[in-house]
């Protein structure tokens, strides 16, 4: 729905504007991955990028990359503090999102 600019099949659910304004790049602040990202309506902008994610406690994300069309819903768990595994978790994303099959 979200790579979708708030549709479902063919019903907006969500308005579009405000899609746009949650996945606009914002003010940067966490750095992860090397990655400044900004906020806003509880998603995670990625600076230099159109790829957008929310975070769950502990290794939940939903990742989507509109250049891509790719939406990745990652669901583990790690202890808190542990950054480098947060950043570890960005840069899987973003190379799965970069991925592209060969014929």
């Amino acid at each position: 729905m979200m790579l979708r600019n708030g549709k479902a099949e063919t019903r907006q659910i969500i308005p579009q504007r405000w899609v746009a304004e949650a996945t606009a790049p914002r003010e940067t602040t966490p750095v992860i991955a090397g990655s400044p990202l900004g906020y806003r309506y509880q998603w995670w902008t990625i600076a230099g990028t159109d790829a957008y994610l929310a975070l769950g406690l502990q290794g939940q994300f939903i990742y989507v990359d509109p250049p891509t069309e790719t939406v990745i819903v990652k669901l583990s768990y790690f202890p808190p503090g542990n950054e480098d595994v947060e950043a570890e978790s960005l840069e899987f994303l973003r190379a799965a999102a970069a991925w592209s099959p060969k014929p």
